[in-house]
């Protein structure tokens, strides 16, 4: 598979997805990071609607750190009243202003797959492109951070593999846990 904004793709057969080289992420000030994209060989997949999502959110700057930097500080405030004591004391994490977030994030892959395998009839498949990050406040699961088509910010949570949550919908904006 080839994706022009990531390069010609690898099939790999363990995870039953395909991998790219590292490509510059302007979002993140051109950290290089690997994309997967989630579907098996062989299946039927929009390859149009892959591509549009991926160039969108490559198209995305710094500005689109700055709009999630409030809901990745609200995600970190629900962590922290679930356990203040690991994330003060046994992880040394005190965030007392939202921009301060970012100095506790590392962004590792990103993740691109459509969820036309879960539709019925004729709905218009959507796409979706997952940042999984480090944490410093939550170390276990970590922080994810979701865009619909590459560049609607629909989701900040941890790292469970979801790219919507189940009562959400696209009318109801950013899902973040409270």
């Amino acid at each position: 598979m080839e994706i022009p904004a990531l390069g010609e793709l690898s099939f790999n057969e363990e995870f039953r997805q395909y991998e790219s080289e590292p490509v510059a992420i302007p979002m993140f000030d051109g950290l290089e990071l690997p994309f997967t994209i989630s579907i098996g060989e062989g299946e039927e997949v929009d390859i149009p609607l892959l591509k549009e999502a991926v160039e969108a959110f490559l198209k995305m700057g710094t500005e689109a750190k700055l709009y999630a930097t409030p809901y990745i500080f609200k995600y970190y405030k629900y962590c922290e009243k679930r356990a203040p004591e690991l994330v003060y004391e046994d992880l040394g994490c005190h965030i007392t202003e939202a921009d301060q977030v970012w100095e506790f994030v590392q962004p590792g892959s990103i993740d691109v797959t459509s969820d036309r395998a879960y539709l019925q009839g004729n709905a218009t498949p959507k796409v979706y492109v997952s940042v999984a990050a480090w944490c410093g406040w939550e170390i276990e699961h970590g922080l994810q951070l979701v865009y619909r088509h590459g560049s609607t910010l629909s989701r900040v949570s941890e790292q469970d593999g979801h790219f919507t949550h189940v009562y959400a919908s696209e009318e109801d904006g950013i899902i973040v846990e409270e």
